[in-house]
């Protein structure tokens, strides 16, 4: 349909034409809830007709990359901030945004962050509510506040009066701390302890201590050690007056093991030395390997109780530990073999996987590790243990000491026999016992109500 006379269409460039009534868009838009200085979609959005000149303000925004902000003075903000937080909210990658006043920490060193003025440095060099440190002092506006180091990139900064030292850190490994020197005498400390023997004994009515006193050694097998262990044992057992008896280690350390240098270079002036070296099994029944003690024996362990020191802990009968004992036949670790009786006792006296994987790796386990898996009764806290195995012996000198001796011996002999062989074994040891003086005084101290007097006989 043509139009009137005189009449033209009108070009597509006139009907873009803005109207001179009609209010212009700005140049600058962002969408609601985002500044126009930051990332993602709320960045700056430019009319296409203006995205060549690169003279007037879009060109000034997008090449400049900085703009000032009212109320701020001459405060650049970046509009990208310096380095990633996707933790945080965008507004929060700013945390001088909006507020008036606010300044920047001066230059050089650190993050560069936005402070405002009469706020503490709280949660990542930023301001919160717990650090209100400037405010109440009354400091000036962007001073530092006392304590309070300089930022410093990728780590916290701790005041130096805060700082934990190594020592005070409760999770610490204590392998590390076994090569520190000797700690104090743990438990009950005796003067004993101030010998230079290698062995202490103490005998305190039916129950007799033995301490391994080499605390410069950890308590290490010594020629000296092994000869006094191996007399101990023979004089305990003739000796009808000791019911009970306790090892332990002096020092804060129960046994590191041999002491391989000193055994196999014993000092030839020493007259137990010389026993040493002539008696070729003496080391054996010292570590109770060919030994079969026949009274209660109970171990209280503090410390290391590594290799000869786990292998002459399987021939106690209770055995007590300090929270920070550590445990382990670490033999195979350097190429040896643990000829305590590890082999034959270990895989008897706890589950055989448990015990074949500390008789390979050769680890340490802690005291509670020890505990779960069966190795030791139970655990203290520090410096308890040998006071807990004193207790436990009390209990058992109390009992009568035929019948101790005679259920330790039953437990013994029956061991590795087929059931209706150890039961003969068994009602043979037992009526025994039934048999003697101290089985007829029980019964009657019990009808009398009162404690009984055992003879031993």
């Amino acid at each position: 349909m043509a139009g009137a006379p005189g009449h033209r269409r009108p070009r597509l460039a006139e009907l873009r034409r803005p109207d001179p009534g009609r209010r212009r868009r700005p140049l600058l838009t962002r969408r609601a809830g985002h500044g126009v200085d930051e990332p993602g979609a709320g960045r700056l959005r430019v009319p296409r007709r203006h995205r060549e000149d690169s003279s007037g303000t879009a060109g000034r925004l997008l090449h400049g990359r900085r703009r000032r902000l009212p109320g701020r003075g001459r405060l650049p903000v970046p509009l990208r901030p310096q380095g990633g937080h996707d933790h945080l909210g965008r507004r929060q990658h700013l945390p001088g945004r909006d507020r008036d006043g606010a300044v920047r920490p001066p230059e050089g060193g650190g993050r560069r962050r936005v402070r405002h003025p009469g706020r503490g440095v709280g949660r990542a060099g930023q301001g919160g509510r717990r650090a209100r440190v400037g405010r109440d002092r009354g400091t000036r506006p962007g001073a530092r506040a006392d304590g309070v180091l300089p930022q410093a990139t990728g780590r916290l900064q701790v005041p130096e009066d805060d700082r934990l030292h190594p020592a005070d850190a409760e999770g610490a490994d204590r392998q590390a701390a076994e090569a520190q020197p000797a700690r104090p005498v743990l438990g009950r400390p005796t003067e004993g302890h101030l010998s230079n023997e290698h062995l202490l004994v103490e005998r305190d009515g039916a129950i007799t201590t033995l301490t391994m006193n080499r605390p410069e050694a950890r308590n290490a097998f010594s020629p000296q050690m092994l000869t006094r262990l191996e007399d101990a044992w023979a004089e305990c057992e003739a000796d009808d007056g000791v019911r009970v008896v306790i090892l332990t280690g002096a020092a804060g350390h129960f046994c590191a093991g041999a002491d391989l240098k000193a055994m196999f270079n014993p000092d030839p002036n020493d007259p137990a030395s010389q026993r040493y070296r002539e008696d070729a099994d003496l080391a054996w029944r010292a570590l109770l390997r060919h030994r079969r003690f026949s009274k209660p024996l109970i171990a209280a362990v503090e410390g290391s109780c590594i290799a000869g020191g786990t292998e002459i802990l399987q021939s106690t009968d209770i055995r007590v530990a300090g929270q920070s004992a550590r445990f382990g036949i670490s033999e195979v670790r350097w190429g040896l073999f643990p000829l305590g009786g590890s082999t034959v006792r270990l895989r008897r006296q706890i589950p055989y996987c448990r015990a074949m994987e500390m008789l390979l790796t050769g680890n340490h386990y802690t005291a509670a590790e020890a505990a779960a898996m069966g190795l030791i009764n139970r655990v203290v806290p520090d410096g308890e243990a040998l006071t807990e195995a004193r207790t436990v012996a009390d209990r058992i000198a109390a009992n009568g000491p035929l019948a101790v001796r005679a259920v330790k011996r039953s437990v013994q002999e029956t061991e590795a026999l087929p059931e209706a062989e150890a039961l003969k074994v068994e009602l043979r040891i037992g009526m025994a016992v039934f048999a003697s003086e101290d089985a007829r005084e029980g019964p009657r101290a019990f009808a009398e109500k009162r404690a009984p007097e055992f003879k031993a006989r």
